[in-house]
């Protein structure tokens, strides 16, 4: 279209400049976190660059439905030969027999709970003397909504299309409008909607200034002493908070006022003391409601003390394996190997370190200085063949860098029962009616119920065994690259058994083919 006028040209270089300006206008706001339809948490870095299939399209409405400009709406735009506006809303709100494109919520703002289902409406009014082909949406927080969609808009009329999301945190989105014409002119508009998913922030510090409050989450102390917990709970939504509550780590509701309410910005205190003597997480549940929508807001908080301490822990290993076992059970005789270790868990270092072991007279020192920092482990391995049921009652001392010695003590068992046996026979069978022979060098594999595996290899018999077995459940299975190529079994490779105490069991596995 051919435009002399001078006051059109004037209009359009002031739509180049507002597209320009568009991306600081996108970082000087605040948004909505959404996610598209399914509902889920998504960041919003991770939010697709396009809708998802099927994409929005564009439907005529009346200049009239056109919302009036808001507040907080760029006022130039109102004054301008075309405006965009963008209105949001809950979906549970359309009318059911409203069809989900005739719907526009009225509102600029709307308060949701995490996942509730959103309509947005975006509008766009051609108040100008231009003939429009083409229409490009990009908004702040989904990206692309439509690019470059055909669509005739002629003066004085009005376009609109919609997108349905689930909300899942506060945050504001920004849409610009681009309308384009056949002759390369094009003019765009901005608007800009708020979701409020209402939120509560809890904190947590810990001191030793009676009802005061600490800055810090952490509190070290060097032997055992009084401690001031403190529970804050801010309001960052713009609606005011009732109905608290505040549940602590043992499960206490801590005291508050009847009618308390949170004003938008404002902050509630609470402390309790406590004696430690040990170290301890002590935290809060703090539980609330908006006061327009009575939607549920809830934040945890926790605070820790730290104190000298120390955690004992005994495990066993056998087989060479890692010390994995919390008891265990051997037949007699068994190389045990007894893995002593301590964890300080506490707030300062140890500097010299010994420990005893009851049914063995064990009294070990470690050699010094060997200094164990907060948070680190130190262990000891002792080997042991062990005939009986043995119960070991540990005890470890550590001593700090002022002398004062810190202990702490543990329990392990070691069970002994007699040994069984499992028996497998490989046989082969020739098919022609005579006897079945023992098959040599076929290897077989043991599993028991805890993964630990070995293998033997049939003798000249065919028969491998496996003595010394706890009872249990265990599975065996041929090794089949043991196997000749002309043979193969008949019998599956894998059979599952149980024994007991001294019982043999005996499994067969039957093989035909060729003889190698």
């Amino acid at each position: 279209m051919q435009n002399n006028d001078a006051t059109m040209r004037w209009q359009r270089r002031r739509f180049c400049l507002l597209a320009l300006l568009a991306p600081l206008l996108l970082l000087s706001l605040g948004g909505i976190l959404l996610s598209s339809t399914p509902a889920h948490s998504t960041p919003a870095h991770d939010l697709p660059t396009t809708p998802p299939p099927p994409a929005p399209m564009l439907h005529p409405i009346k200049p009239a439905v056109v919302q009036d400009i808001e507040d907080g709406q760029n006022a130039e735009d109102a004054q301008g030969p075309v405006r965009a506006y963008l209105t949001v809303g809950l979906l549970a709100d359309k009318p059911d027999e409203m069809p989900l494109q005739e719907y526009c919520p009225s509102d600029g703002e709307v308060e949701a709970a995490a996942g509730e289902m959103l309509a947005f409406c975006y509008q766009f009014s051609n108040d100008s003397e231009i003939t429009f082909t083409h229409h490009t949406i990009v908004d702040s927080i989904f990206g692309i909504v439509l690019e470059n969609e055909p669509f005739e808009l002629k003066p004085n009329e009005g376009v609109g299309t919609f997108k349905t999301i689930a909300a899942s945190a506060t945050r504001t989105n920004v849409m610009t409008w681009t309308a384009y014409a056949e002759n390369g002119d094009s003019a765009s508009a901005f608007a800009s909607a708020t979701v409020i998913v209402p939120t509560l922030v809890t904190t947590a510090t810990v001191g030793q200034t009676p009802g005061e409050c600490a800055d810090a989450s952490r509190l070290d102390l060097l032997s055992a002493g009084e401690v001031e917990f403190c529970f804050r709970a801010y309001n960052p939504t713009p609606y005011d908070l009732i109905a608290h509550r505040a549940i602590d780590t043992a499960g206490n509701e801590l005291t508050l006022p009847d009618d308390l309410t949170l004003a938008p910005g404002e902050t509630f205190t609470i402390t309790t003391s406590a004696l430690v003597t040990e170290p301890v997480a002590y935290g809060v549940i703090w539980s609330a409601q908006t006061d327009t929508r009575r939607l549920p807001v809830t934040s945890t908080a926790t605070a820790t003390v730290r104190t000298p301490h120390l955690q004992v822990i005994l495990t066993f290993a056998k087989n060479s394996g890692g010390c994995r076992y919390q008891s265990l059970t051997v037949t007699p005789g068994t190389q045990v190997v007894y893995c002593y270790s301590a964890l300080n868990d506490g707030s300062a270092t140890f500097q010299a370190h010994r420990f005893t072991d009851e049914p063995f007279a064990s009294d070990f020192s470690l050699p010094t200085p060997n200094p164990l920092l907060p948070d680190k482990t130190i262990m000891v391995l002792i080997t042991r063949p062990v005939t009986t049921t043995t119960t070991s009652y540990v005890t470890w001392y550590a001593t700090l860098e002022n002398g004062d010695i810190v202990s702490n003590t543990t329990q392990g068992d070691v069970f002994v029962v007699p040994p069984a046996t499992i028996e497998v026979n490989a046989r082969f069978d020739p098919e022609d009616g005579k006897p079945q022979i023992g098959m040599s060098d076929v290897a077989i594999r043991l599993i028991d119920a805890e993964g630990d595996s070995q293998t033997r290899t049939t003798g000249d018999d065919g028969i491998a065994r496996f003595d010394d077995l706890i009872p249990g459940v265990y599975t065996l299975s041929v090794v089949t690259s043991s196997l000749d190529s002309k043979l193969h079994l008949v019998s599956p490779v894998t059979l599952t058994t149980s024994v007991s105490a001294r019982a043999t069991i005996s499994l067969t596995y039957v093989l035909t083919g060729v003889l190698p």
